[in-house]
């Protein structure tokens, strides 16, 4: 696939979305500490089967398309992994719905992963990607031109 703009644009907000989703299942899991989601209205301890398959199953496939970009190096048994964290990760970020007062910590944590993940990534690619329109160094010689006509 030909890496253009548009590309690494998407690129950059799925790395982004994958550090919100690790945040959002940080914030649910310090729902689940404080005993919000335990509430006897509450459907999510019911809908923990559901969310654990769902999420192991979304997982595996954003780590089997993302094999490419994020985390290229991580090659082993990575779809494994995958449905490993999503079957974890998913409840605890659904769980992340009902915090009451800790909504502003919620959003917090969200956007630090988005951060922690997009960072790293967009300096990965440009370590490892060339640019051909990037703006011509200032302090480099001049080259030399060459004339088009023959000399003989």
């Amino acid at each position: 696939m030909r890496v253009t703009t548009f590309v690494v644009f998407l690129r950059l907000i799925g790395a982004a979305g994958v550090g919100a989703y690790v945040g959002a299942a940080a914030a649910g899991l310090i729902v689940v500490l404080t005993g919000r989601v335990f509430s006897p209205a509450g459907t999510w301890v019911t809908a923990l089967p559901v969310l654990a398959v769902f999420g192991a199953l979304l997982t595996a496939g954003v780590a089997r398309l993302t094999r490419f970009w994020l985390l290229p190096r991580v090659t082993g048994h990575r779809v494994l992994l995958g449905a490993a964290a999503g079957a974890v990760l998913a409840p605890l970020t659904v769980a992340v719905g009902q915090p009451g007062a800790l909504f502003n910590v919620a959003l917090l944590l969200m956007l630090i992963g988005a951060v922690a993940t997009a960072v790293p990534w967009a300096r990965w690619f440009r370590a490892t990607h060339s640019t051909s329109r990037a703006r011509p160094r200032m302090y480099t010689e001049p080259q030399q031109q060459r004339s088009l006509s023959r000399k003989h």
